[in-house]
């Protein structure tokens, strides 16, 4: 699979309070909500894309009332 490398500023990683790792976690769950919103992604793709079972990806808050 191809990768993406993205760089951010130093300042988002302060403001979030969280390490390196945890950011980018968050970063690439919010890409695949992002993809699953614009219908990118299948559900099943968009929780694999973040190393979640299709449960906790919904539970995670990733599928909202929006009838996705």
């Amino acid at each position: 699979m191809p990768t993406l490398s993205l760089p951010y500023p130093d300042d988002l990683l302060i403001t979030s309070g969280k390490s390196p790792q945890a950011l980018e976690k968050e970063l690439t769950f919010l890409l695949a909500v992002k993809l699953f919103e614009l219908r990118r992604f299948s559900l099943g793709k968009a929780a694999a894309f973040c190393d979640m079972g299709c449960a906790v990806y919904v539970r995670a808050g990733a599928v909202g009332d929006s009838g996705y």
